[in-house]
C-alpha cells in the first residue's frame, strides 16, 4: 500500500491545479474522479481481452484465409479466459493472421487497445482511486513525505 500511496501522493503533487500554495482547491472526490476517468488517458494495451470479443469482430472470409495452423491457433487462443494483448507473443500470432488492411485485423487491433485513466497509467489496467487514497496521499504531500 505505500508504494501505491506514494505513487499516488508524487502524482498529485506535480499537479499544480490541485491546489494553491499550501491550499488544497479540489475534493478528494473530484481528484480520484479525475484519477479514475477513462476519456483524458492515453491509450494503452489491453491484458484481458474476453476472446467472445474478438470472435464477434472476425469477418468469415477472413477466417477461411487462415490457414490450418492458424486455425488451430485461433482455436486454443479462444479456449482461455482472456486474451492478453501486452503479451508480444500474442500481439504478433494476431497480426500475422489478420493484417492490419482486413477489417478483422483493424477490429482486433482497435479491441487491443482503449483510453486508460490516470490512476491506471500510474498504477496498472483497472486500478481504481478512491477518495480515502487521495486523502492519504495529501496528506503525504502535506507531511513532505513526498
Amino acid at each position: 500500500m505505500t508504494d501505491r500511496l506514494t505513487t499516488i501522493a508524487q502524482s498529485i503533487a506535480a499537479d499544480a491545479t490541485l491546489r494553491t500554495g499550501a491550499t488544497w482547491i479540489v475534493s478528494d472526490r473530484d481528484v480520484a474522479a479525475k484519477m479514475n476517468d477513462r476519456t483524458t488517458g492515453q491509450n494503452m494495451v489491453r491484458s484481458r481481452v474476453d476472446p467472445s470479443e474478438v470472435f464477434a469482430v472476425m469477418t468469415g472470409s477472413d477466417f477461411l484465409a487462415l490457414t490450418q495452423a492458424q486455425r488451430d491457433y485461433l482455436r486454443l487462443a479462444f479456449g482461455v479466459k482472456y486474451l492478453d494483448f501486452t503479451a508480444s507473443a500474442v500481439q504478433q500470432a494476431f497480426n500475422n493472421m489478420f493484417a492490419a488492411n482486413t477489417t478483422t485485423g483493424a477490429a482486433i487491433r482497435a479491441l487491443a487497445t482503449r483510453k486508460g485513466s490516470i490512476g491506471e497509467q500510474l498504477l496498472g489496467e483497472g486500478a481504481s482511486i478512491t477518495d480515502v487514497d487521495i486523502e492519504l496521499a495529501k496528506k503525504l504531500v502535506d507531511s513532505g513525505g513526498v
